[in-house]
């Protein structure tokens, strides 16, 4: 069975500082990977235009997908002017990804935008590529060089969203898990927005966000994301429980997390939030089911099969364990080809 990998990338992150950036970018591109996404973390990772320019440059297929990036921290202008010059640099290969919004506008004093303000950043983003002018919040705003624009897509973590996206995104990169019941539920919400908009759902270009992680057991794997899984109960399970089918025993803690959840370390397993993770019966185990493939090479594999059989052949691998470079060897020579 064939499944396609792409890939987050953070330059700068200890595994991938600046003098190594440029070379796992070649790899990744001679790889087999077919998408490199960098999101919009202004206060926590480098400047994104920046480290996209360094992979447009030392890549020849990937596609280059910038974000997720927020309706709040970039003007619609500015940043269709921006995916448009990295468009142009890469002979085509860009897209772009939106979302609500979680550290990246927190961590600036916003709080993350509504629904309508993604669909109002979404439609003057086309309206700019395609009439070269548009009204934004009541004032005119142009951008008159571009020749095309790029494909958009959308982070959709719950059932609003994703039938949002099923609207009006070319894509959509599911945050919501993986286990088979939000699978089935996941794909049910984007059909009920595509066919809304008189589409299909295979017409939307569908990937699964997960995190992961390779090591000499599943445990060892998956404790070493507890701050990955910490922040997926922070923000995927965030607003409300309704349609996203979490156990109603978890939903107190989880809640816990959101409320005390440090967005200065987003991710880390040393924040204060990732101890309730530890700490309540269940909970780490349960998140790491939904939201992780992990465990050993044959682990890995078996948990893979297991997706692409109900439906999941698109995989946006997140942050991975403690040594990013060596684990994406592994990926390489010792995973991804079964999937090719």
């Amino acid at each position: 069975m064939q499944v396609k990998f792409g890939l987050t990338l953070n330059m700068g992150t200890p595994s991938l500082e600046y003098s190594n950036f440029g070379k796992v970018c070649r790899f990744l591109d001679d790889s087999g990977f077919s998408v490199a996404w960098m999101g919009d973390e202004q206060s926590l990772r480098r400047e994104i235009y920046v480290g996209m320019t360094v992979v447009a440059l030392n890549s020849e297929r990937l596609q280059l997908n910038v974000g997720p990036i927020n309706p709040f921290t970039r003007h619609p202008a500015v940043t269709a002017s921006a995916v448009s010059t990295l468009d142009e640099l890469s002979e085509g290969r860009a897209a772009l990804t939106v979302s609500r919004g979680f550290s990246n506008v927190v961590n600036v004093g916003l709080k993350p935008a509504t629904l309508a303000q993604v669909e109002e950043y979404i439609a003057t983003l086309k309206a700019l590529w395609k009439d070269h002018e548009t009204t934004f919040q009541g004032r005119t705003i142009r951008l008159v060089w571009p020749k095309r624009g790029v494909p958009l897509y959308m982070i959709a973590e719950g059932p609003r969203t994703m039938r949002l996206a099923g609207q009006i995104a070319d894509g959509v990169i599911v945050g919501m898990g993986h286990s088979p019941e939000v699978i089935k539920a996941t794909q049910e919400y984007i059909r009920q927005g595509a066919e809304e908009a008189g589409r299909r759902l295979e017409d939307l270009d569908i990937w699964w966000h997960i995190r992961w992680n390779i090591a000499e057991d599943y445990g060892t794997a998956v404790d070493e994301l507890r701050g990955m899984l910490a922040s997926a109960a922070g923000h995927a399970l965030s607003y409300s429980f309704a349609g996203k089918l979490v156990p109603p025993e978890f939903q107190e803690p989880i809640r816990r997390i959101q409320a005390m959840y440090e967005h200065s370390k987003h991710g880390s397993n040393t924040a204060a939030h990732t101890a309730i993770v530890e700490d309540t019966p269940g909970l780490k185990q349960y998140l790491a089911k939904r939201f992780v493939i992990a465990g050993t090479v044959k682990q890995f594999i078996e948990q893979v099969e297991t997706l692409a059989d109900l439906g999941v052949t698109k995989i946006r691998l997140g942050v991975g364990g403690r040594e990013r470079v060596g684990l994406l060897h592994t990926l390489v020579q010792q995973i991804m080809p079964r999937f090719q």
